[in-house]
């Protein structure tokens, strides 16, 4: 599979063209864009269009991209207004996405927002989804698993709507009682993206693969088993290592990532 990485592995709102070049001398050909995820930012068409010629010169492509619930507005606000212009803002980062030529959006289903709210967004997001050619993947979230997204995901049964599946909630989950990937493992169609990292169980620490609990070998049969064909995203970020700088932190960051596709092969080779 090709090998993606967060384009946020450093700061999540400064600007992103450096980091671009970072990632892809590191050589991913894929990334994951992350900036200003969680923001009340629009991106103006302009601005889109210097990142996509940007990464048009870097040869680098767009696999998804994590849209936004920003601090003023949301999709799960109760609110009216918050809400309709938290849609507006979740229309943006998917045009966006489209424009960048990735194919997915990733939202977080927090059940610290109105289910009903949620709904409403989701019932005036999934055409316009539709319509574009961008699907909507909700997210497992620390202390609650998929609990409200997939509940969502079979409520609306549409196909472009499914869940990303994060491995570092789900060493957090785990304790509290949400088997994430047990859940990724029942309902193998809808993984629509990842967010690859790992932990030691005490935060969410966004780690390099293979450095905390994450039971790699289990995400690998999980993967292998599942009709997925998008990137292996890898969420890390380098202000939990310890590398010297950044360009040797992504270097890494890409050498795990070829063990972890390698697992992901064997899975698939076994079965």
């Amino acid at each position: 599979m090709h090998l993606s990485v967060t384009s946020d592995f450093f700061n999540s709102h400064d600007d992103p063209v450096p980091h671009l070049h970072a990632i892809r001398s590191a050589g991913f050909t894929f990334v994951h864009f992350c900036h200003e995820w969680d923001t009340d930012l629009v991106y103006s068409p302009e601005r889109v269009r210097e990142i996509a010629n940007e990464l048009l010169d870097l040869g680098l492509s767009v696999n998804n991209l994590h849209a936004s619930e920003g601090k003023e507005t949301s999709w799960g606000s109760e609110g009216r207004e918050h809400r309709e212009k938290g849609v507006l803002l979740v229309k943006n980062r998917m045009g966006m996405a489209a424009e960048l030529g990735a194919d997915t959006v990733i939202l977080h289903a927090s059940v610290g927002r109105s289910q009903e709210a949620q709904r409403r967004s989701l019932e005036e997001l999934l055409p316009f989804a539709e319509r574009i050619g961008v699907r909507i993947a909700l997210e497992n979230l620390p202390g609650q698993g998929f609990s409200r997204a997939l509940p969502l995901v079979r409520e609306f049964r549409h196909e472009m709507l499914g869940y990303c599946l994060d491995t570092g909630h789900a060493v957090l989950n785990d304790p509290e009682g949400f088997d994430d990937l047990a859940a990724v493992e029942a309902n193998p169609t809808k993984l629509y993206a990842l967010h690859l990292q790992d932990n030691d169980g005490s935060g969410d620490q966004h780690r390099l693969p293979f450095t905390g609990r994450v039971p790699w070998k289990r995400v690998a049969r999980m993967i292998a088993a599942a009709p997925y064909s998008g990137c292996l995203t890898f969420e890390v970020m380098s202000i939990n290592e310890s590398y010297p700088d950044h360009a040797s932190f992504l270097e890494e960051a890409f050498s795990r990532g070829k063990t972890f596709d390698a697992m992901v092969v064997e899975a698939a080779r076994e079965g």
